[in-house]
């Protein structure tokens, strides 16, 4: 979580007034505030602020273990979300004939971000917490930024002995990693280059793709090694796949957009 030092002193003032608050009552009720308040009141107090944080910690942690898991399975869905009816065997069509349906920089940030927000989700889901977050992606210092904006807020009541607690924070998640996403969308133009230069011309594909593909008459497919991703887990390679169709008797359901 990012500006962890801000929280904590916000949680300090926080649990500061509360308890002065409590210590007011039990003078004003003539019961004795060492006896009292250092008892079972306040130990729950910093047991329900410890839980807050440990929930912040595991939103944070759903971040890290989900990011190349999301990348992944967008780049084995040509750059698209959830579109396995769309597939042809396992590859997503980006053109047929004179249509094209070629992933955009901004579709791809769009649709990665929706990987991760359904990844989190089922995360925190079995954590017993809940909330969706909308994700950027943003260059700083040379490493890629991915910051999930919260679209509610994590919401805590709590009894505690005589206190009772409303309580909620903004769970911003905050990840920095060594890749570029522009790596992707240069791969596809560069296999948007081929498909416009070569056409169903295999011998042509032969001579300038620089990636695998294979071909059956007028079908391309191909899978294109856009490198690795570190992550907690060690290392993932990432692979784009997509397909390309020079005829038309597929019928217009046979692409994405």
């Amino acid at each position: 979580m990012n500006k962890r030092g801000d929280y904590w002193s916000t949680t300090l003032l926080i649990m500061t007034i509360v308890m002065l608050g409590w210590m007011s009552y039990l003078a004003l009720t003539n019961s004795s505030p060492i006896e009292r308040a250092t008892g079972m009141s306040s130990v729950l107090l910093f047991n329900f602020f410890d839980e807050v944080e440990t929930d912040l910690i595991y939103c944070d942690k759903a971040l890290e273990y989900s990011f190349s898991d999301s990348l992944n399975e967008l780049l084995l869905n040509g750059g698209f979300f959830e579109i396995e009816d769309k597939k042809v065997g396992n590859y997503v069509l980006w053109k047929r004939d004179v249509d094209e349906c070629y992933p955009t920089e901004d579709r791809i940030k769009k649709n990665l971000g929706l990987y991760l927000n359904k990844s989190i989700v089922e995360k925190l889901d079995n954590n017993n917490l809940s909330g969706d977050f909308e994700f950027k992606f943003e260059k700083e210092d040379g490493k890629l930024k991915i910051l999930g904006e919260p679209t509610k807020k994590l919401n805590y009541s709590r009894d505690l002995d005589n206190i009772h607690i409303d309580y909620e924070v903004d769970p911003v998640l905050v990840l920095f990693l060594d890749y570029d996403l522009d790596e992707i969308m240069l791969k596809v133009l560069e296999v948007k280059e081929i498909v416009n230069s070569c056409g169903d011309n295999p011998t042509c594909w032969g001579n300038n793709a620089d990636f695998d593909w294979t071909n059956d008459e007028k079908w391309f497919m191909f899978e294109v090694n856009i490198g690795k991703i570190k992550d907690v887990f060690g290392e993932t390679d990432l692979v784009l796949k997509g397909a390309v169709y020079f005829g038309s008797s597929l019928g217009e359901k046979s692409l994405v957009c």
